[in-house]
């Protein structure tokens, strides 16, 4: 064996390596890469028994699609410069069909560098093999280099995608551990809750490049920098608004400017401080509610309400080796060390979220009244609700027309009504404003609604003068109509509508500031002519 400098092994079951010592009492193999020597193993499933070992003393590549380790006690080593290369089956055996490699180490640590490979992802999976039961821990620690390779080793093709997969598993990076290789393709995917990406070990100056998504192709990675205390190990992961724990409806965040990404840190030592930069990519996908870059804020969940951060900053582009249209914003936080308070992050332009969750607004009609209902199951310094009306039929500003005074602080479910008898409109829009006691405000989204009452027959405009917008609210008989829009010279300024019932938005942003005419047409022919100003 000395004598071979590349040795490949085919295996159409498992191969089981052994402690070492054993492989004579046994009917399986135990395995070493001698110096200089390339061990290929291919096919099948590599099973480590319990204090089973591992040692690369050359490259050990292990093209396979399950990697099983009996207990933490599997020692997975090497020297310097060597390394064990994690393949999908069918990058070594085309016969294989392309799948992830699932590996369960139940919490070994690799003390030899690795490089992972497969485009089909490596993805840590609690796993049933041989004497190994499913115990909800996938977990593994890479103490040396963790690599996100960039070629086939053996054919050198591109790899375009290799993620790593945490589904509720932790991958830890320890002490001396590192990562290279990543990008915006090639990174650790936290898919679920309980799934983290953590650093051992950082003290004060440290900084760690956490390059985490919650989906492939769904990059939102993170930088940490210690700021005081240490050595201290740190914990992160990334999920959307529907998935994260907290709640990012309270005080309407998520109808707010935002990032739809929340991140969660937190670390073993509450006492430590870090500077914290969340990235994201310059995208609508991710920019929701008109989000504005260049007056950013870092916010925090409480446990009660999301806080922000003063003062709002202009996000950095292409910070810490990430691509353009990446960005960054960093704040300053001293970090808790259990799941809960204070460890969840997220980016939004507010400078003001009450600590209040709305459950439900809607507005209901009764003939020529409106019914204001809605809900709350956190109140949290709030002062009283205010119901406001904004009449269609007219360009007046949103009017209170009831106040609501809020007594003491909830977390039960309360319900409040009104019932307005006045618009005196064919229709109208609703709105709650949320007043705290300190006097921010903010506001429900608006409920329209239209009357059965008065004279429905009219056709109404809203609002006159027009911006960017203007509403047409036609009559409610069972006929359709044809709008067009006029300017003095007679001639049709935006494209004509048919067939438009109910209420209709026209966008006047195109049109320049003056007078207009929208034109009306029932299916009978009969016209009617509405002035509009422009401005």
């Amino acid at each position: 064996m000395k004598n071979l400098k590349n040795i490949q092994i085919a295996i159409l079951g498992a191969v089981m390596l052994l402690p070492m010592g054993l492989a004579a009492q046994q009917a399986s193999i135990s395995i070493q890469g001698l110096s200089g020597t390339n061990i290929a193993i291919t096919g099948g499933a590599v099973y480590l028994p319990n204090g089973s070992y591992l040692n690369s003393t050359g490259n050990i590549y292990l093209a396979t699609n399950k990697i099983v380790a009996d207990s933490a006690n599997t020692v997975f080593t090497g020297g310097a410069g060597n390394r064990i290369h994690l393949l999908g089956g069918n990058q070594l055996d085309a016969t294989i069909t392309a799948a992830p490699t699932l590996i369960d180490v139940n919490g070994a640590n690799f003390n030899v560098a690795v490089t992972s490979y497969n485009p089909q992802n490596l993805s840590l999976t609690d796993q049933t093999f041989g004497t190994v039961v499913t115990n909800n821990n996938a977990n593994i620690t890479f103490n040396n280099e963790f690599a996100f390779a960039t070629t086939n080793p053996f054919t050198g093709a591109a790899i375009a995608n290799s993620n790593v997969v945490t589904n509720a598993n932790k991958l830890s990076v320890g002490n001396a551990g590192t990562l290279i290789g990543y990008s915006t393709s090639k990174y650790v995917v936290t898919n679920d809750n309980a799934g983290e990406l953590r650093k051992l070990g950082l003290t004060t100056g440290n900084s760690f490049f956490f390059p985490i998504g919650r989906a492939q192709n769904d990059y939102t990675p993170a930088r940490l920098q210690v700021a005081t205390g240490g050595p201290v190990n740190y914990y992160m992961n990334v999920r959307n608004f529907a998935e994260s724990a907290p709640n990012e409806n309270i005080g309407f965040y998520s109808s707010m400017p935002n990032v739809s990404r929340t991140w969660m840190v937190y670390a073993n030592d509450s006492t430590t401080t870090a500077n914290m930069d969340f990235i994201h990519p310059g995208t609508p996908m991710y920019e929701v509610n008109g989000y504005d870059r260049n007056n950013s804020n870092v916010i925090r969940f409480s446990g009660n309400a999301w806080e922000p951060n003063s003062p709002s900053d202009v996000e950095n582009e292409a910070l810490f080796g990430t691509d353009a249209n990446y960005f960054a914003q960093q704040n300053t936080f001293k970090v808790p060390s259990i799941i809960g308070a204070n460890t969840f992050y997220g980016k939004s332009n507010a400078l003001v979220i009450l600590p209040i969750k709305l459950e439900s607004f809607a507005t209901t009609v009764n003939n020529c009244e409106a019914t204001i209902n809605w809900s709350t199951s956190i109140e949290q310094n709030i002062s009283h609700f205010d119901v406001e009306r904004n009449v269609l039929n007219n360009n007046t500003a949103w009017v209170t027309i009831y106040t609501n005074k809020v007594v003491g602080n909830s977390t039960s479910l309360k319900n409040y009504s009104y019932v307005d008898a006045k618009a005196n409109a064919a229709a109208a829009q609703y709105r709650l404003a949320i007043v705290d006691k300190d006097g921010n405000k903010t506001y429900s989204p608006i409920s329209f609604v239209r009357f059965n009452c008065g004279n429905n027959n009219d056709i109404k405009i809203y609002p006159n003068p027009a911006h960017s917008y203007v509403q047409v609210l036609l009559p409610q008989a069972n006929t359709s109509y044809q709008i067009k829009v006029i300017n003095t010279a007679g001639q049709t300024v935006l494209p004509v509508l048919n067939n438009v019932v109910n209420l209709t938005t026209l966008q006047t942003t195109v049109l320049a500031n003056g007078s207009y005419i929208i034109q009306v047409t029932d299916k009978n022919g009969k016209q009617t002519n509405l002035p509009l100003i422009k401005n």
